[in-house]
């Protein structure tokens, strides 16, 4: 059985927004990642670096004073790597919501 975990994992982003109303704005993200992934196949265990690009959206909403909420959707697609099994490509999507303090 084959198992896979991506670690040590950053990213470089632009975002790119338009303002709506007073307090809101709408963004698209567009990021460069990089990732160190671990395979594990019968008791053997690998190590390879990851590329790949990510893209979404989200909207930031000021709650008052400097206090803010934020929603993002995030698609991540990472290259195509051969294993002892074949060829796979980690993807992965992620929704978030946080809160924020603007400086």
């Amino acid at each position: 059985e084959l198992s896979f975990r991506l670690r040590e994992r950053y990213a470089l982003y632009a975002e790119l927004g338009h303002v709506l109303g007073d307090a809101t704005l709408l963004y698209g993200k567009l990021a460069y990642l990089g990732a160190r992934g671990e395979e594990s196949y019968q008791g053997e265990t690998f190590s390879k670096t990851y590329a790949g690009i990510a893209y979404g959206a989200g909207l930031r909403t000021r709650l008052g004073g400097q206090l803010y909420l934020q929603l993002e959707l995030l698609q991540a697609d990472y290259e195509w790597k051969t294993a002892r099994t074949g060829a796979f490509r980690p993807v992965s999507t992620t929704g978030s919501i946080g809160l924020g303090w603007h400086f």
